[in-house]
């Protein structure tokens, strides 16, 4: 966790994990003050007493505090009264610390001859009011307001939906509170709330740090190798489908599990059984870790299967462990614009790629395809550029042997070819060769992870081409996807093309403004 992430700690909080919207996990929180607040008989706070205060049922609790699920702003206010939780650490304000701010703004307000908002019931100004006057004097290139239809567009709602916010103060949701202060310059406090930059500005000036907590796991049973082999085939299938976060601490589990027994299994075979399944568990934490871009975190475990590999007797496991290590620095390398990463990247396909004449067919396809890829992006001569493409088209023709899967879960079919050549083709400075590339890939409403790195890809293509308007479009189509598989890489994509769009005469579009919301709710 880093400091921008984790201001909470400044401020002397416990480490709560960082939640979606980079406040720390609401229920988290919850769960926190619950057990350490005291009600007035001297007891702590039950899950069903909460229940009863905020009137919903103990399953809702339990929503709340293990999946933060249902922490609308007005749960959040009232929490905060009950459980005297920090108002900063769920975003929102208490009326009594933001008197004088408010009174400050409507000095200025009857400055200006503007009619000062009315008073809602909670003592805050009209959010609705409040909203319709920022909306106003937000302005297109052409000095025209923006409309309720336009802010309809952005939100990705209806009209009526923003008549009845402007008009009946409905639908103010903690999400959109926030992101309506960004868009519209709209000071936090009209709107109840304060905002991740307000506190990470405070935290700049405080040094006072706490320690996360260690969590330390052990499982007394003795291993079940065919269980824990087919824990690991579906773990792998459903971080491809799904994303992996939520199975982290069960793979702790086995990884554990499986280092405590090693010591003492009497025969090799049992011995080998182990070694190549701490492998895989090891591999598939390390794609995880890369996934949600903790790229020193992934090579640690990325090192250690390699390193376990090489004291095997099997070079196809020791090429998986090289290839997936590779395709770990090449991202590091994409993501963080790291050259560095790409000689050791190019130097493990390069490895991998030599122990090809005692390789299955897949485990080939991948080094060559990865392997191409990493040339292509550190290609300096018309040599290594052709070299790279070559590479990558005999993955390509290894590919439409329709074997593209096997035991080490790599999934190399056409698909998968056409878009890692179209991203190279991105990255060799042909972005038409890209397009036509991406294009060739059908829409597949069973593998929505493939279609939304089409998009992504193709959107990547479109901006190089200046096709601004389509390169919005297809980064906005992608990203719900991609957050429902916690595909951080590719959504740092999107933000890398966001902000590239900004610097462009596309920048103060509502289409913009869309995608910027779409950004914000991640």
């Amino acid at each position: 966790m880093s400091a921008q992430d984790s201001w909470w700690i400044a401020f002397g909080f416990p480490a709560f994990e960082r939640g979606k919207d980079l406040f720390p996990r609401p229920g988290q929180i919850l769960s926190y003050y619950r057990k350490h607040t005291l009600r007035e008989n001297g007891k702590h706070w039950t899950r069903k007493e909460v229940a009863v205060a905020l009137g919903v049922s103990v399953w809702e609790i339990g929503n709340l505090e293990n999946h933060d699920i249902g922490f609308t702003f007005e749960r959040r206010c009232l929490l905060v009264q009950i459980l005297d939780i920090d108002p900063r650490l769920f975003g929102v304000v208490r009326l009594e610390d933001v008197t004088q701010e408010l009174q400050t703004i409507t000095g200025e307000f009857k400055k200006q001859h503007i009619q000062p908002f009315e008073q809602s019931p909670d003592g805050f100004p009209r959010p609705g009011q409040a909203l319709k006057h920022y909306r106003y004097w937000k302005k297109h290139e052409n000095g025209s307001a923006w409309t309720q239809a336009d802010l309809a567009y952005i939100l990705g709602i209806s009209e009526q939906t923003i008549r009845d916010m402007e008009n009946r103060d409905k639908g103010f949701t903690f999400e959109r509170r926030q992101f309506l202060a960004h868009l519209l310059a709209i000071p936090p406090a009209l709107l109840g709330i304060t905002t991740q930059e307000e506190l990470l500005k405070a935290s700049r000036v405080i040094h006072k740090t706490a320690q996360c907590p260690t969590i330390h796991t052990s499982k007394d049973v003795i291993l079940d190798v065919a269980q824990c082999r087919q824990t690991l085939q579906v773990y792998q299938e459903s971080n491809y489908t799904y994303g992996g976060q939520a199975l982290m601490n069960s793979i702790y589990d086995w990884i554990a599990l499986l280092r405590q027994e090693l010591p003492h299994v009497k025969t090799e075979t049992q011995k080998t059984e182990r070694y190549e399944l701490l492998i895989g568990y090891y591999r598939l934490t390390a794609t995880i870790l890369r996934d949600l871009q903790r790229f020193d975190d992934a090579l640690l475990y990325a090192n250690l299967a390699v390193k376990l590999a090489g004291h095997l007797n099997s070079d196809e496991h020791y090429a998986v462990a090289l290839c997936r290590r590779g395709k770990i620095l090449l991202d590091k390398a994409n993501v963080l614009n790291d050259v560095q990463a790409l000689h050791p990247a190019r130097d493990d396909f390069q490895l991998a790629l030599s122990l090809k004449e005692r390789l299955p067919e897949p485990v080939i396809s991948s080094i060559l395809l990865n392997g191409g890829h990493a040339i292509a992006r550190g290609a300096r001569s018309e040599k290594e550029r052709t070299q790279a493409l070559h590479m990558m088209d005999q993955a390509g023709t290894i590919a439409r042997k329709g074997k593209g899967e096997d035991q080490h879960a790599f999934k190399i079919d056409t698909g998968r070819y056409h878009i890692d050549k179209g991203d190279a083709f991105i990255a060799l400075g042909r972005p038409g060769d890209a397009i036509r590339e991406l294009s060739l890939i059908a829409d597949n409403p069973l593998n929505r992870r493939r279609n939304a790195y089409r998009d992504v890809y193709l959107a990547q293509a479109y901006l190089k081409q200046k096709d601004f308007d389509e390169a919005a479009s297809l980064a906005a189509t992608a990203l719900p996807a991609l957050k429902e598989i916690h595909a951080s890489i590719s959504i740092e994509r999107i933000v890398s093309i966001y902000n590239d769009l900004k610097k462009s005469p596309f920048h103060d579009t509502i289409e913009m403004a869309h995608l910027e919301w779409l950004l914000w709710q991640r």
